[in-house]
């Protein structure tokens, strides 16, 4: 595992892993339209674009990987979450303004995705300006508005990290073996430039955007020698590259990662990964192809399901009538309320003292302390109304008790080991299982022929890891979910158990998705009396 950081090795691998998602790709039937390529992922754009055979692209790769290799360790790279013209202005204030912007270019992306030179993937640098004094730092890559990475000597790395943090810039130290896209690299060019020479390039068949200029690759630029060996020095812009790609509006990142995928900002942008680190390789793959096709991208399925023995389904010859069959709601008609009793309630609403007294016929010495109290009643009754009018109402009612239940068979018994002794009483024969983990659960049920499981979880945790458990392990036993204090039917009952509250909407919710095997919910006494256990 070790070796797998070391650029020596992490170079080859991330070019065959990127070679062979586009052919996963191509064989799918996708093909892009625009090729960008994120620092070695350019010598696989490169490929893909018919620049290079494989052979010399991997040859190309090789000798990169190894003389990087060669070079004295000691450099580092940093991620900085700031904006590249903020960066250099601190670079250049700790030269004392010495520093030149050395040449700076601009560089590319598109919608295949390579990775960096370590086995992160994507995540490379872009390389900046030299520098007439002794900080050995350069911007190695621009991958968006505020992310750039510097590389260089340990050292002055170390520095620059101290300083963005106190101008509060969030800083990475990112796990490379050497300073990529620095001066650093700079010993090992002339001898990469004799093996580039030795290589044969070609014009790009299909549009392909550099991350060393930042635009649109132009007749000759990819087939000269030249370009690969400045490549390696040069910064990595792929923030420009992006904004290059007008009217892409689909991206999918080839590499062992989402790196890049997570760089594209461009508005109504589709980017996906082809894998993600410790995910399922399959599932992502299909999943990021899935949402390709829904936003557009043909894809030939018959290629993607070919040995599954899946076969297409024929959709209904008929067009589609489109009935709408919502039901139409008619505002409900006011009753036509008593104009007596109407001019009574206005009267206590407003508070009228003579008016009341004059209908009633009565003195209004006799309503002075009443109509206060009619209306605050009136009035705290419509509030009431109008509240239960927003909201549902549990009500509860009494149940006539139950004849002593009989069990059978076998039933597993998760937790709460006092409700072994009733279930037992009443004729079942108890396994009785600890509360665990999901894997632990479904090891348990497939080997019991269980007539139903009762669970008394502490947690939500607990009764998610059963649920789960019971979909892997399926048997046909029901699941009955008991609390204890979950429910207040009446005040009375006190305070319900706020824990024990939150299984009732996790059962029910159960019980929808999984009416297979659901029983139901049985609300227990904090204290298991005689008359609950029966």
């Amino acid at each position: 595992e070790g070796l797998i950081h070391q650029t020596g090795y992490a170079q080859p691998a991330l070019f065959a892993v990127e070679v062979a998602l586009h052919a996963l790709l191509s064989h799918w039937g996708v093909s892009p339209d625009v090729l960008v390529g994120h620092s070695i992922g350019e010598i696989t754009a490169a490929y893909a674009a018919g620049v290079l055979s494989l052979a010399d692209a991997a040859a190309l790769v090789a000798a990169r990987g190894r003389l990087m290799q060669a070079l004295p360790s000691g450099g580092a790279m940093l991620a900085v979450g700031a904006a590249e013209v903020d960066v250099r202005a601190l670079l250049d204030s700790m030269t004392d303004g010495e520093a030149s912007d050395g040449g700076l270019t601009s560089a590319g992306g598109d919608r295949s995705n390579g990775g960096g030179e370590s086995s992160g993937g994507g995540s490379a640098v872009v390389g900046g300006g030299e520098s007439t004094s002794g900080l050995v730092v350069d911007v190695a890559a621009v991958n968006g508005p505020a992310s750039v990475v510097v590389s260089g000597a340990e050292g002055d790395i170390e520095r620059v990290a101290e300083l963005a943090t106190e101008r509060g810039w969030k800083t990475s130290r990112l796990r490379t073996s050497h300073a990529f896209h620095s001066r650093l690299m700079e010993p090992m060019l002339a001898e990469f430039a004799g093996v580039v020479r030795g290589l044969s390039f070609a014009e790009p068949v299909v549009s392909v955007v550099s991350t060393v200029t930042g635009r649109a690759v132009e007749s000759g630029l990819w087939s000269d020698p030249e370009y690969w060996v400045e490549q390696v020095r040069k910064p990595v812009r792929f923030a420009d590259a992006l904004g290059a790609l007008e009217g892409v509006s689909r991206f999918v990142e080839l590499g062992p990662d989402g790196v890049l995928a997570a760089l594209v900002q461009q508005p109504d942008a589709v980017a996906v990964p082809l894998l993600r680190r410790e995910r399922d390789e399959v599932a992502t793959a299909l999943t990021a192809l899935a949402t390709l096709h829904v936003n557009g991208v043909p894809v030939e399925w018959s290629a993607v399901y070919a040995g599954t023995g899946a076969q297409p389904v024929t959709l209904p010859t008929y067009a589609f009538q489109r009935q709408r069959y919502w039901l139409e709601t008619r505002p409900e008609k006011a009753s036509a309320a008593d104009p007596v009793e109407a001019g009574f309630w206005d009267r206590i609403e407003q508070g009228d003292l003579p008016g009341l007294a004059m209908q009633l016929g009565v003195a209004e010495t006799a309503l002075e302390g009443v109509l206060p109290a009619l209306t605050s009643w009136r009035a705290q009754g419509q509030e009431r109304s109008l509240v239960d009018g927003w909201r549902y109402r549990v009500t509860w009612e009494p149940a006539p008790e139950p004849g002593p239940a009989s069990l059978s068979g076998t039933w597993v018994l998760v937790g709460d080991a006092p409700l072994a002794a009733a279930l037992e009483y009443h004729g079942a024969t108890i396994v009785s299982v600890p509360a665990g983990s999901r894997a632990e659960l479904t090891a348990v049920l497939r080997g019991l022929d269980a007539t139903g499981v009762v669970a008394a979880p502490d947690s939500l945790e607990e009764a998610l890891a059963l649920v789960q458990a019971m979909t892997d392990a399926p048997s046909g036993a029901q699941l009955w979910l008991v609390t204890r204090g979950a429910v207040a039917t009446g005040r009375a009952d006190g305070a319900v158990d706020v824990d024990q509250a939150q299984l009732w909407g996790f059962g029910r919710a159960v019980g929808l998705e999984h009416p297979e095997f659901w029983g139901g919910l049985l609300d227990l006494p904090v204290e298991l009396d005689r008359r609950a256990a029966a």
